[in-house]
Formats: structure tokens, sequence, C-alpha cells
């Protein structure tokens, strides 16, 4: 059994990933924390970018392109992190503006808050593609607009969102 896996780029150049880990991860860290001062969330985003690298390593025909593609990485899921706080701002924001406005005393409806929060925590449970897609689903694209974004054909797509829905649907329904 191999303990030091490789990473073999298309210009032939063979690196450890032991090494891609000692190098990359403090500064991937240190890149996170332009986004959040939370250590812990910033070890993880560098951990799931050093993971997205063992998964396609087909993809990188040298060095700097590991690297361009480890920062994306990172910085792609703090900014779907961040916007998705800021959805979830939003929507308590606005619940409470409706709380203080409303003329007749209406209790806040605790189950509707509830099964927002159900419906994000499945969401951050479906594979990597699938939560992509559910991002940009909530940006109000369009089929063809997340095929073109995901360079997926627009038929995945399609397939994708009948799983994501299945899989939401066996994820929600288990839970009264």
């Amino acid at each position: 059994m191999n303990h030091n896996p490789t990473l073999t780029l298309t210009d032939g150049t063979i690196l450890s990933f032991n090494q891609i880990h000692a190098t990359y991860f403090p500064h991937l860290v240190a890149y996170a924390k332009h986004f959040f001062n939370d250590n812990g969330a910033c070890e993880m985003l560098a951990q799931d970018a050093l993971i997205a690298l063992w998964e396609h390593p087909e993809r990188f025909p040298d060095l700097p392109a590991v690297r361009t593609f480890l920062y994306t990485i990172v910085q792609r899921k703090a900014l779907n992190i961040l916007q998705r706080i800021k959805i979830e701002q939003n929507y308590l924001d606005s619940l409470q503006h409706e709380e203080s406005t409303t003329v007749c005393d209406i209790p806040f409806p605790e189950e509707e808050f509830e099964h927002f929060n159900r419906l994000f925590k499945a969401i951050e449970q479906l594979p990597e593609q699938y939560r992509a897609i559910c991002q940009l689903i909530l940006e109000d694209k369009n089929n063809q607009e997340i095929s073109e974004r995901l360079n997926i054909s627009p038929n995945t797509v399609k397939y994708h969102k009948k799983n994501i829905y299945k899989l939401l649907r066996q994820k929600l329904d288990r839970h009264p």
C-alpha cells in the first residue's frame, strides 16, 4: 500500500500529496483568514481545497495551476458560506421587520423557520456539485446558466436537479 500518494501533472511533474499538504495547507489557512476569524473554519476550507485536488488530479498542467486551483477553491467555498450566512441573515432581518411592523400581534412562525433550517442543513449534506447547483438555483439561475457556470450539459443539470429534489425529499420526510 502506497503511504505517500502522488499527483502527476500533465507536464510530467510528480508531486507528493504529503509535500503539497505541507507546503500549501498553512498558506491556504492564512488566505481563508481573509474571510473568517475562526481558525477551525479556515482549516476546514484549506482541507476541502486539498480534498478537491485529490479528487481531480488529472486537471493540472503545472504547479502554478495547482496553486491557483487550491486558492480558488478556498475563495469559492468561503464566499459560498458568507453568501449563505447573508441569505439567512436577510431572511431573519425580514422576519424581524415583518414582526415589528405587524399591526396585530401574530406570533413568529417558528415552524416555518425550522423548515428552512432543516432545508439548509439537508442541502449542506449533499455532494459538492449538488450544493453548487442548489446555490445557483437560489440565485435564480436557469438550467442553461447553471450548465454554463459548472461546465456541464443542461441535461446533466436536469438530471442532478431531479436527484437533488429526491434526496432532499427523503431527508426532509425522515424528520417530521
